[in-house]
């Protein structure tokens, strides 16, 4: 092959002796890499402005989808960083959120999206082992069991006059590991708290 400083390299075309399967050494990568760089590359300081605001026409995406179909998604998988959590989670709260929606949420609802309401449920499922205290069942990775609280969540809320995400982070009463209990959702339904209020009703 040419050398590379002067740009005379055949740049992603194989020869034809190699074939379609030729590939390029991690050391080749390496150095076509840093040739490109910077001030290097042709498309340096230039801005594709025929692509700002471009809308794909129905074909292009048929074929844009199918090309992408099968491949992972880059970001999946990726590890985030506690600050990298904390910034995203800034970012998109409350009216920042594309989702909201003007704060319709009940109290309750917003509780259990709260991280130590995720962190105190998978303490119960760790602790219950995965199943159901009352018939055994073994979760089989289907949110099919359900941490529910034995003291009534409701309840806890109103005697400790909680009005806030703030007061309920504070609340110990509401992350007592010793009020919670793993049952799968026929349980639930026996002696979850919904349902025992509507026999005493």
């Amino acid at each position: 092959m040419g050398n590379i400083r002067d740009g005379s390299s055949r740049i992603g075309k194989p020869s034809r002796a190699l074939g379609k399967h030729w590939k390029l050494s991690s050391e080749r990568k390496e150095q076509l890499s840093l040739f490109m760089m910077g001030d290097k590359n042709p498309m340096f300081g230039k801005r594709t402005k025929g692509f700002t605001g471009h809308i794909h026409s129905k074909e292009s995406r048929e074929k844009i989808s199918k090309s992408n179909t099968g491949k992972p998604c880059p970001e999946r998988g990726r590890p985030r960083t506690t600050e990298q959590r904390l910034a995203l989670k800034t970012l998109y709260k409350g009216m920042n959120n594309p989702n909201w929606r003007g704060g319709v949420s009940t109290l309750s609802a917003s509780i259990r999206w709260l991280d130590e309401y995720r962190i105190w449920r998978w303490q119960i499922y760790k602790r219950d082992r995965y199943s159901c205290i009352n018939c055994g069942y073994r979760s089989k990775g289907k949110q099919d069991i359900i941490a529910d609280h034995i003291k009534p969540f409701s309840i806890i809320l109103k005697e400790n006059n909680i009005k806030t995400l703030e007061q309920a982070t504070e609340c110990s009463e509401l992350w007592d590991l010793s009020n919670g209990r793993t049952l799968c959702k026929p349980c639930d339904k026996l002696l979850g708290w919904k349902y025992r209020k509507k026999k005493l009703s």
